[in-house]
């Protein structure tokens, strides 16, 4: 109230000197600060609100200060007091939101979400908009129900409300929720005051692998260099909080060259970064053979890659990357950059300043420009810029051309460019608008339409353009859909080969796919309006089977384990399923075992995700009862798509646990000759076991007192442990040394159990050897060959049975004759069957030599001679092959082979420049300094001359 002066309510404000501490005080919903101010218009127009900022559990107060003044006084200080009651149907409500991994499950509890009122706990939640990026679903998988709407506090407290994330690159999700303390379907008329968001954060997982998005040749100089780069090579990694530059390369050998650093070439480079190809500090050094590929594995820190990189290395060369006709308005100019002419080399080109082109033939009809500036020479860099252009001069001439030289270092390329000119009122070039994948069910038909492929000129849409096929499908065809026209007369047959964008737009091209089993299939089309033109549009199309493609593999466990169903288990072999919300049922469950979650530990699932598959969260486990084999059955099912694969079972082979230990059912005495190598057999030694095969049953030895073990595949290396499957398979061999009687201590397991120790023994006794007779060796006098030709050299010309003489004729049968070869032809090669008898000191027995021979091809030098030697002698078979230690055991000799000369051999000119000086009237002798001519299959005084043309001023005369 104001005294002794009229005021309006206008003229009257009220100042904020405190605010209140359990709401906020709002002018037309914006929150009043301290000193903040209002009129006595505002309140009247009720424009001045309080709002409770928490709701109280019991009955209280607030209050605020403030001061009311006008242009001509000003009042005291004022508190305003308001009396807060306790609303018994008010909600509390605890919204902290979730936070859950990428495609993982998180069960919402009450530190989540959780609401009362003072009167009672029993609230209810509808959810009025569902997560977008996945699902609330009970926790309980028995439940039956896929999916829920409405929840309550109950549900909470026991754990059984879960928000399933789908899998997919996003790092929020959300739900909209109506609480009631009575179950309602439908917002009440104030609904707005109830309605919440529940907010989901979702952690990210580096769960997807590095995808290769550039697959090109590697073109280098042959024994050059040339940087590799990301438009040689690059990769993709789809998680959304991964940076693609991080992605690390690593190479074993590269068999063609070398990767170094750019500013350091001296060091090898095994590992890199994406980066570094994106900075330009990766240089390929080429070396060796002229093309081939190496291995490089991509890693984004927890999943890997592996790519081959392919390398052709040629002479340098500048080639047309790309080259299509330029278009312009007539009198008007029109941009020449890279998407109308680009070069590509294979050299060290790092600027493309050093790429120069140089005009030969400029256009007739026009100019090239850079800016206002008419050029005659330009860069590779200019036209990647774009900075030039062609202009009309306006002329009548609808037709134009330029040639030039491209240059870079000390290659050149001539090319040119077709300049074609049309009127103002014609639209301009073409351009593709769409070109997307078509995507048909296998054995249906898709239409095409103007939202799959669309060209048209860029500054109009009504140019008549005509497609032509250039390239049919492969599975299917394409039909023009007329009104009237029978179905059954479309056949691959009638399929057209042009169409108009009209017959597109109008719904009227179909593809029809035929053939099953295919996956995908392309097509290519050339477009004009009959003025421009574009060519190779590649149209994809990807094939959906009728039945998702589903692969199952056979599952090994051991009993009462669990084994992980990953991706060798069980996955859909088509990228159009290849989705996180793929899901998999459980048919025929089994009989053995159960399929559980990671997460919930003893209760068998029916349904699981690919997502979940990937991450390893589903496993079989087994129930530990005696049967060795178990199944189940599962099909894989897309409910976008509408379609599911075939039951597949899965076989599950149980491993028994090993209980019994193995037993040794033969350990004889091994009775060797001294100093001699002999196989231990099964007779020698054996052990069985009920549960184990021979290659799980090991034996583990002390070092023998008088000799040691090998293997036949590695005798220079002594074992202390070996499998009974050695010992069938007659790989196990004794070498004898020292003294006559010994052996060694053996223990046999199968991997967990442990037979008795037992001592293996062995016993030597010498060979004494009665000399009966000592002849000669026999040895043939060796072999005649053609030059350049081969010769069989068998039983008849090498034969060294005679060494057998002297051995007792009973123990003849257990020796063989060894030969080895000390000293290999010069002029030739050894062949037995197809090995080159190359290498340190080949070796090859009598049988052999008896049996296929060994074969000396002579190289076609001109030798007329060539020899090997060679040492012989006996062993004992089933020991190595190893020549005795002692010389007077061993016979060397050597096989000679004579070689016919073939007059295959052109003389050869060998004076540079023939001729002649001589004084008028001299006589000159004509020597070798004047004509030379050498024969290699001749000797000097073997080789004629025949005078063809007699000289014009002189006559040849011989000495004397």
């Amino acid at each position: 109230i104001s005294e002794g002066v009229q005021l309006s309510s206008d003229d009257l404000y009220f100042k904020l000197k405190t605010l209140p501490k359990k709401g906020n005080l709002l002018l037309n919903n914006t929150v009043l600060k301290k000193s903040s101010m209002f009129s006595q218009s505002n309140i009247t127009d009720l424009k001045v609100h309080y709002e409770l900022v928490d709701q109280p559990r019991v009955d209280t107060q607030d209050m605020f200060t403030f001061q009311v003044f006008s242009k001509h006084a000003r009042s005291g200080y004022y508190d305003f007091r308001i009396v807060i009651k306790v609303d018994m149907d008010s909600i509390f409500l605890k919204n902290n939101g979730l936070s859950v991994m990428e495609g993982g499950s998180k069960c919402i509890t009450k530190a989540s979400l959780y609401s009362e009122t003072l009167g009672t706990k029993s609230v209810h939640y509808t959810i009025l908009n569902g997560p977008k990026h996945g699902k609330i679903k009970y926790s309980n998988p028995t439940s039956g129900k896929d999916s829920i709407i409405a929840f309550t506090n109950e549900d909470i407290l026991k754990e059984r409300i879960m928000y399933i994330h789908d899998g997919s690159e996003t790092m929020h999700d959300q739900l909209t929720f109506m609480a009631s303390v009575s179950q309602t379907s439908e917002p009440a008329a104030n609904w707005s005051n109830d309605v919440y968001v529940f907010n989901i954060s979702v952690q990210p997982v580096n769960d997807e692998k590095p995808v290769r998005v550039v697959n090109k040749v590697f073109h280098v100089v042959r024994d050059g260099q040339r940087l590799l780069t990301l438009e040689d090579l690059c990769y993709h990694d789809a998680d959304s909080n991964f940076d693609d530059r991080q992605l690390v390369y690593t190479r074993r050998v590269v068999p063609m060259g070398e990767l170094v650093m750019v500013n350091n070439t001296s060091r090898k480079l095994y590992k890199f970064l994406q980066k570094d190809l994106e900075q330009k500090q990766v240089l390929f050094l080429h070396r060796g053979v002229s093309s081939g590929r190496f291995v490089l594995f991509v890693s984004d820190g927890k999943h890997h890659a592996s790519t081959l990189l392919e390398v052709q290395a040629h002479d340098p060369y500048l080639k047309i990357g790309n080259s299509t006709d330029l278009l312009v308005q007539k009198g008007q100019a029109s941009v020449f950059n890279s998407s109308i002419f680009s070069v590509v080399t294979n050299m060290d080109v790092r600027d493309d300043m050093e790429i120069v082109y140089k005009l030969i033939a400029p256009p007739r009809h026009g100019g090239l420009y850079n800016g206002d500036t008419k050029i005659a020479s330009f860069t590779q860099h200019d036209l990647r810029m774009g900075h030039l252009f062609y202009r009309h001069d306006s002329s009548s001439n609808f037709e134009d051309s330029f040639n030039f030289t491209v240059k870079a270092k000390d290659v050149r390329l001539d090319a040119g460019v077709n300049v074609r000119v049309y009127l103002g009122n014609h639209q301009g070039p073409l351009k593709v608008i769409h070109n997307k994948t078509l995507l048909v069910e296998e054995g249906e038909s898709v239409t095409i339409n103007k939202t799959t492929l669309q060209v048209a000129p860029e500054d109009s849409v009504s140019s008549v353009v005509i497609y032509t096929v250039k390239v049919p499908p492969t599975h299917g065809y394409l039909r023009r859909i007329a009104k009237g026209e029978a179905h059954s007369s479309w056949t691959e047959q009638t399929a057209i080969r042009t169409f108009s964008q009209a017959d597109v737009n109008s719904g009227n091209i179909q593809y029809v796919q035929v053939g099953a089993g295919q996956v995908s299939d392309t097509f290519v089309l050339k477009v004009t309006d009959g003025v421009t033109k574009v060519e190779d549009i590649h149209m994809s199309v990807d094939i959906v089977p009728r039945h998702i493609p589903l692969w199952v593999s056979r599952l090994t466990v051991r009993k009462g384990d669990y084994k992980t169903l990953n991706e060798e288990v069980i996955k859909v072999g088509d990228r159009n399923f290849s989705r996180p919300s793929l899901q998999y049922t459980v048919t025929t469950p089994p009989h053995h075992g159960n399929i559980e979650h990671v997460q919930f530990p003893g209760d068998p699932v029916t349904t699981f995700t690919t997502k979940q598959v990937e991450q390893g969260l589903i496993r079989y486990i087994h129930d530990n009862s005696n049967a060795l084999e178990d199944g189940f059955t599962v099909i894989a099912s897309d409910t976008d798509l509408q379609r599911e694969s075939l039951p597949r079972t899965v076989h599950v082979q149980v491993a028994a646990v090993k209980h019994n230990a193995p037993v040794i059912t033969v350990n004889r005495i091994l009775r060797v000759w001294e100093s001699s190598i002999t196989e231990i057999t099964p007779e020698d030694l054996s052990a069985w076991d009920m549960d184990t095969p021979p290659e799980g049953l090991h034996f583990v030895i002390t070092p023998p007192s008088n000799g040691r073990l090998v293997l036949k595949s590695a005798p220079e290396r002594r074992v202390l442990n070996f499998t009974q499957a050695a010992i069938n398979q007659g790989q196990l061999l004794f070498v004898h040394s020292g003294v006559m009687s010994g052996g060694f201590n053996f223990q046999v397991n199968d991997g967990e159990n442990f037979a008795s120790p037992q001592i293996f023994r062995v016993t030597a006794r010498p060979l004494v050897l009665r000399l009966e007779r000592n002849r000669p060796l026999q040895v043939f006098p060796g072999a005649v060959v053609t030059e350049g030709e081969s010769v069989v050299i068998g039983k008849s010309k090498l034969d060294a049975s005679n060494l057998l003489d002297k051995v007792p004729k009973v123990w003849r049968h257990s020796y063989e004759i060894w030969f080895r070869v000390t000293s290999l032809p010069q002029h030739g090669i050894l062949v037995m069957g197809r090995q080159n008898l190359s290498g340190d000191n080949p070796t090859f027995t009598q049988s052999m030599l008896n049996e296929q021979g060994i074969v000396y091809l002579h190289d076609d030098s001109e030798a007329n001679h060539d020899s090997f030697t060679f040492s012989v002698w006996l062993k004992r078979r089933g020991g190595l092959e190893q020549q005795p230690l002692e010389d007077s055991e061993v016979v060397e000799a050597s096989f000679y082979i004579a070689v016919l000369p073939v007059n295959d051999q052109p003389p050869v000119l060998k004076t540079v420049a023939p001729g002649l000086r001589v004084a008028q009237g001299d006589t000159v002798a004509l020597g070798p300094a004047n004509l030379n001519v050498m024969d290699l299959d001749n000797a000097p005084e073997d080789i004629e001359y025949t005078v063809v043309r007699k000289p014009n001023n002189g006559f040849l005369a011989l000495e004397g």
